[in-house]
């Protein structure tokens, strides 16, 4: 059977009134040998190349303010299945139950929606060429950042802080639709699933999978993402989560980058290159690692209008601008 074919199963056996898309498939995805993250140049990116993780953030901080791509019905049995969660995780409390009972019965469309983005962590990674101009363009200060390539093969990503009980990670490949689902029925599936009143693995599934839903629009990032799904009451409040990043193949410098930047990227990848790096949580699952780091520098090839790659030496980076330009 194809992931089609499976896909077309499920969604038969999960509707009954309305037709749904329901993205769920057994197959995980082929992984890529590496993935590209294309970013500004700043405290954040340098922190997160330094200590070997990256920080995965809520849905609702990202760009786009139609991803992932679904509407939600301000459904009454939805918000009763919400409200059941709420008595369970306050059942000492019968104030606190009572206030979010009826606060929770008035909440809209959006409210709903934005509790929805507000229940995962996501990172995200492309799968667009290096010499692509539009991802430089888009995500990497216009030219004058960086892209890092990760070493995507054998990589599991764990949780590094805070220190919590981890619910799940997993990595799949972005799916793009030309039109929005109604996943209000997915979603009062999942909560039923919590409530326990539905066994089918396949209610959890599908609602993590409807974070991988983009306008199609957005195709050509050819986007894979990290999610990591919780449901503990602290987490909700954090805005970033930090995870262990894959190891660094290279690094790559956009046409525009300054002389200053440069040079604090020559810092960056001397650090890296000759001292290990460690994390101290006090746990098994600490990385002590020495990277050795690919350079490479963006350059404009204005005949065939396209980007080319020129791998380089780390003293490279200290040149003044003219001597960089000739290389």
């Amino acid at each position: 059977m194809t992931v089609e074919d499976e896909e077309k199963e499920v969604m038969n056996k999960n509707t009954s009134q309305q037709k749904i898309f329901v993205p769920y498939t057994k197959q995980k995805p082929e992984t890529p040998e590496t993935l590209f993250k294309y970013r500004t140049l700043n405290k954040h990116c340098i922190s997160d190349i330094l200590s070997g993780c990256f920080y995965s953030s809520k849905a609702k901080l990202f760009n786009d303010p139609f991803d992932p791509y679904i509407h939600i019905k301000n459904s009454k049995k939805l918000k009763l299945e919400l409200i059941e969660i709420v008595n369970r995780n306050y059942e000492k409390n019968s104030e606190i139950i009572k206030a979010k009972n009826e606060t929770i019965m008035k909440i809209t469309e959006k409210q709903v929606t934005q509790l929805f983005k507000n229940s995962v962590f996501i990172y995200c990674l492309s799968n667009v060429d290096i010499t692509r101009n539009i991802m430089w363009a888009h995500y990497a200060d216009n030219h004058k950042g960086i892209c890092i390539e990760y070493k995507m093969k054998d990589y599991l990503p764990t949780v590094k802080y805070p220190r919590v009980k981890t619910q799940e990670n997993y990595f799949e490949k972005v799916k793009y639709i030309d039109k929005n689902i109604d996943a209000t029925k997915i979603i009062t599936n999942f909560y039923e699933f919590i409530n326990s009143k539905v066994k089918d693995e396949i209610a959890r599934v599908n609602y993590e999978s409807l974070y991988l839903l983009k306008a199609l629009m957005w195709k050509y990032e050819k986007e894979y993402r990290f999610i990591y799904y919780h449901n503990d009451k602290k987490e909700f409040k954090l805005i970033r989560h930090k995870l262990n990043a894959p190891k660094i193949k290279a690094i790559y410098c956009g046409v525009n980058i300054s002389e200053k930047d440069r040079k604090i990227l020559y810092n960056v990848i001397d650090a890296l290159r000759n001292k290990p790096i460690s994390f101290n949580y006090d746990s098994k699952d600490d990385v002590y690692r020495t990277t050795k780091v690919e350079i490479y520098k963006m350059k404009i090839d204005y005949k065939n209008s396209v980007l080319k790659k020129i791998e380089i030496q780390l003293k490279d980076l200290l040149k003044p601008n003219e001597d960089y330009e000739k290389l």
